[in-house]
């Protein structure tokens, strides 16, 4: 999938889960702040192209994930299992509805560029990226 289709299914995904957090807390906030988390995460993906293109911007490219194709490495720091387990074992200490929100947020972002970008499950680790000085497989 292109980054712009994965977008898509990432606003799907989204606003379904905003709308279920919404339901179960009834706290608006905390679905507004589920619902921008889920797609402002995609912002670590212009430091990729940055890294590579440098400060040249060209839409096209970028919504085609070029940097990725022809640098053939993928960084996307926010892209990782171990936020969302970081962040889990902050929520069980600190017991505070933002930490869960923010992990399963994460969680199903991050499963969800998984499914669409038919990567595997350790594609998105970042130890495991950098153990691989972030090539992609």
């Amino acid at each position: 999938m292109t980054l712009l289709e994965t977008e898509i299914v990432h606003l799907t995904v989204g606003l379904t889960l905003a709308l279920t957090i919404f339901y179960l807390s009834k706290s608006r906030s905390l679905a507004l702040f589920s619902f921008l988390v889920n797609l402002l995460m995609d912002v670590d993906h212009l430091f990729d192209y940055f890294l590579y293109f440098g400060l040249k911007f060209n839409l096209n490219d970028f919504l085609k994930g070029a940097a990725f194709d022809q640098s053939g490495q993928v960084y996307t720091l926010f892209h990782a299992w171990e936020w969302p387990v970081l962040l889990t074992l902050l929520g069980l200490k600190f017991q505070r509805k933002i930490l869960w929100t923010l992990a399963l947020t994460i969680f199903l972002h991050v499963l969800t560029d998984v499914l669409t970008n038919r990567m595997y499950f350790s594609d998105y680790s970042f130890i495991f990226r950098y153990l691989h000085d972030f090539r992609i497989r």
